[in-house]
């Protein structure tokens, strides 16, 4: 995860079930946002129900994944962002953080580690 923000401005991971019918929507979603963010951001899926993948969960304190996404962003605490939000919505809180508009630390309810280290064969698919 460190190598990536170091090439990136932010990593974005959806975090997905086979059961929730949202996700294939807000999947959609994301691929039409990828060409606007293609140079700050690498966008990954991570499926909930895969048991290697509990761990990360467990780290990231993530007790509802339906539709969920996290946005990291380097130096900074995780954004996590829940439900299935039209492009126009994600687009601009996308842009708001990547611009520092949004105070990170302040709007997220959930206390996450400064150091993750998270490695990457945790985010099982590309998007």
């Amino acid at each position: 995860m460190a190598e990536i923000l170091r090439f990136n401005s932010a990593l974005f991971v959806h975090f997905w079930a086979d059961w929730d019918g949202n996700d294939p929507v807000l999947d959609r979603t994301i691929q039409q946002l990828m060409p606007e963010f293609e140079w700050r951001v690498r966008f990954f899926s991570c499926e909930t129900d895969n048991k290697e993948n509990w761990e990360l969960l467990q780290r990231l304190n993530l007790k509802t994944v339906s539709s969920t996404s996290v946005l990291f962003l380097p130096n900074r605490h995780p954004r996590v962002i829940f439900g299935c939000q039209p492009l126009g919505v994600l687009s601009e809180e996308l842009k708001r953080c990547l611009a520092g508009q949004i105070s990170i630390e302040s709007e997220n309810r959930k206390t996450f580690s400064r150091e993750l280290n998270i490695p990457l064969d945790w985010l099982t698919r590309p998007i």
